[in-house]
């Protein structure tokens, strides 16, 4: 998407005129381009922001000269892929029960944004329409796909008929809320 003469032009022209992507709206995925250092038990995602650097940070300059807002989010991986639960912050499961799939519990954290990849394997049209009962949930396009370089996981208590150690894992990613086409400048 970057790789022209003029990259931060062709991504503007790409998010104001190209209506095919996400045409009712949604959220658009940039993995990151670049490893960057972070704890996923203490680092604030909102910092990190200041770090960006070469395509990550013309993304994200495009973005404003758009007045499009653009986030660093921790996204966790459903089990079926193609849900996942985008969060401001990561996680500090500490000894909270985890009674369920992740993606239910990690939905009520504030700021959560629950989305779909339809486009990913492994698809469960019965868990999305359990999901989408009681949350919003948004359509996700990876513009660059997610890179192992920004990954992270961390433990958890998952209960079922016994109590066993389990894992979340998701990657750092840059996202922005898009509007729907008609209203996209």
């Amino acid at each position: 998407m970057l790789s022209g003469s003029n990259p931060e032009g062709d991504l503007k022209a790409a998010l104001t005129r190209v209506p095919q992507v996400l045409p009712d709206g949604g959220i658009l995925g940039f993995g990151l381009s670049h490893a960057y250092p972070f704890n996923s038990n203490s680092t604030n995602l909102f910092n990190l922001k200041d770090y960006l650097k070469g395509s990550d940070a013309t993304i994200n300059r495009v973005c404003d000269a758009l007045s499009l807002e653009s986030s660093l989010m921790a996204f966790y991986r459903e089990q079926s892929k193609c849900v996942g639960i985008l969060l401001p912050k990561f996680v500090d499961f500490g000894t909270h029960q985890v009674d369920d799939r992740l993606a239910w519990y990690l939905r009520d954290f504030r700021g959560s944004i629950t989305v779909v990849d339809c486009d990913s394997e492994g698809e469960d049209d019965g868990f999305i329409r359990m999901m989408r009962e009681g949350a919003d949930v948004y359509s996700i396009v990876w513009a660059n796909p997610l890179a192992e370089v920004n990954a992270f996981k961390s433990a958890y208590i998952s209960y079922g008929n016994e109590a066993t150690l389990d894992y979340a894992y998701g990657e750092v990613c840059l996202v922005i809320e898009l509007p729907p086409a008609e209203e996209r400048q």
